[in-house]
């Protein structure tokens, strides 16, 4: 019988790290095409300019809030905070089109709960410092926000529905998930080594 390698510790060890919220799918309207990309190198300031396409991205991940974040909507409804100490996953969902009026429909689901969803710009250059994708900049914060008409709701605990009808420089939400705990990697690694020792 084989015996576990140190090798083999490592490994068992590292693949225990990997464990974050994503998004898992995506569908859009008739017309119109879902398409989940890597953090670009910026948003907000018609980056993307594509006509009758919902973008997504992935932020931060399994971060530990340092200060409270306001939600505009959450799964129950009504808005609510999330108090520092919370782990959260973020994510940023938008509509980037090159014509003056365009109107996206989608939905978006993720692998985790939804804690909450930020729409409003003031809340999303506020929350962008805590859960933006690093090397990401975030352009035009006082005009990300939802405009009058453009609808979100989260039909599913998973799920975050959209209609937006978006203009310059486009419709932009952030959505919070849950995080998923980080496994105790170094204590396996101790655990591993140890039970190899004895052996």
């Amino acid at each position: 019988m084989m015996r576990p390698t140190l090798a083999t510790a490592l490994t068992l060890s590292l693949a225990a790290t990997s464990a974050h919220a994503a998004i898992l799918s995506g569908t859009a309207g008739l017309g119109d095409t879902f398409s989940q990309i890597s953090p670009p190198a910026a948003v907000g300031n018609n980056n993307q300019q594509t006509n009758n396409t919902l973008f997504a991205f992935n932020e931060k991940q399994n971060v530990t809030l340092s200060a409270a974040l306001d939600t505009d909507l959450t799964f129950a409804g009504p808005p609510s905070t999330l108090p520092i100490g919370s782990l959260v996953s973020s994510h940023y969902v938008f509509v980037d089109p090159s014509a003056p009026s365009n109107r996206v429909t989608g939905t978006v689901t993720f692998d985790q709960p939804i804690l909450g969803v930020i729409f409003d710009d003031t809340k999303l250059d506020a929350s962008a410092s805590q859960l933006g994708a690093p090397g990401t900049t975030y352009f035009s914060p006082s005009l990300l926000g939802l405009e009058s008409g453009d609808i979100v709701t989260i039909p599913s605990a998973n799920t975050v529905s959209i209609d937006f009808t978006a203009g310059s420089p486009g419709d932009y939400i952030r959505v919070i998930t849950q995080g998923v705990p980080e496994p105790a990697s170094a204590s396996l690694l101790a655990l591993t080594l140890l039970t190899l020792r004895r052996r």
